[in-house]
């Protein structure tokens, strides 16, 4: 709680909670209300809990779908959009 990132890239399969429930104890501080969130994982969006909707990520990404570097490229752009 005491480090506030720029930027969160979240996993929904995590071992002790899952990333929706991670993400939503985030969106409960002041610090983490305006975070960009990209959600990076393996779960298709059609698989993803219904909860996402309302938390206010930035972006869906599919780890298959994109190379490394696409992914910072992404990562790249919402920070520059954060800045404006």
């Amino acid at each position: 709680e005491e480090f506030h990132p720029d930027i969160i890239l979240l996993d929904l399969q995590m071992p002790h909670m899952n990333g929706a429930d991670a993400l939503a104890e985030i969106r409960k501080h002041d610090w983490g209300k305006d975070i960009p969130v990209l959600i990076l994982t393996n779960l298709g969006e059609e698989e993803a809990p219904k909860s996402l909707k309302k938390l206010n990520i930035s972006s869906y990404i599919v780890k298959a779908d994109l190379t490394p570097k696409q992914v910072v490229a992404r990562v790249k752009e919402t920070l520059e959009a954060k800045a404006r």
